[in-house]
């Protein structure tokens, strides 16, 4: 039965709808409690032949859920991403892959470092100096940096909207 509440309290608060100010969010762990009232009426009539049948009927369900606050996020837990969301995923995406082709000689030739020096760290140091002093003032160093400090940016995360509430 835990698993029905949760999903009934996590239901109710998406459609109640889960955005918050960011003055309203609730702190990390913080307790709530969710009360749920279900009725279910019936009634009704069969008829044949032989016999009559009337019926009316009551069910009623009532659902405590004690609730913890997850950290606030700037991405919904529930719904689909916003069009706006999905484009600046995209766009992270785009940057980071620019990053990386842009870094990829950097990349190569510390692999080669590596595989040069195997565990020896003083090896490692000592052609790390020296791949830096060759790149220094190139313009290869400077748009690498360019496009790190581009990537840095571009990879800041969004304010929080959103708060999911766990049972």
């Amino acid at each position: 039965m835990p698993t029905l509440i949760s999903h009934l309290a996590l239901l109710t608060l998406a459609a109640a709808g889960g955005l918050a100010q960011a003055a309203d969010f609730a702190p990390k762990g913080g307790r709530a409690l969710l009360s749920v009232d279900f009725s279910y009426e019936a009634a009704g009539r069969k008829a044949d032949k032989y016999d009559l049948r009337e019926w009316k009927l009551l069910r009623t369900l009532h659902i405590d859920a004690q609730l913890s606050a997850a950290a606030p996020a700037p991405t919904p837990a529930l719904q689909p991403l916003e069009a706006g969301q999905q484009a600046r995923l995209q766009q992270q995406a785009t940057q980071a892959g620019k990053f990386a082709e842009q870094a990829a000689p950097m990349m190569a030739s510390a692999e080669a470092i590596v595989a040069k020096c195997g565990n020896d760290e003083k090896c490692m140091e000592r052609e790390a100096m020296r791949m830096g002093q060759g790149m220094a003032g190139t313009p290869q160093l400077d748009a690498t940096l360019k496009s790190g400090r581009q990537t840095a940016a571009a990879l800041q995360p969004d304010a929080a909207r959103y708060q999911a509430w766990q049972g």
